[in-house]
């Protein structure tokens, strides 16, 4: 049984070693998948610099204080 599931995760290890040669970039396609919707939604926003490493980010209606330092932000996805 053990040996089972060794030839399971070698063969699994083959399998993402052969998965990542098909890259293009050092980045995975699902990554950047991600990153373009975030560039695209970016496009939107206005950041104005408030001091002390602190960016305010108006998006529509919708206004968010994000602080790099403190690695903090009002819209709570950090």
């Amino acid at each position: 049984m053990l040996e089972e599931i060794r030839h399971k995760i070698i063969d699994k290890n083959v399998q993402m070693r052969n998965f990542d040669d098909t890259w293009i970039s050092d980045i995975s396609s699902m990554t950047l998948l991600v990153l373009e919707e975030n560039k695209e939604m970016a496009r939107n926003c206005t950041v104005r610099f408030i001091g002390q490493m602190r960016y305010e980010i108006l998006d529509g209606p919708y206004t968010h204080i994000v602080d790099i330092r403190g690695r903090d932000c009002t819209c709570r996805n950090w």
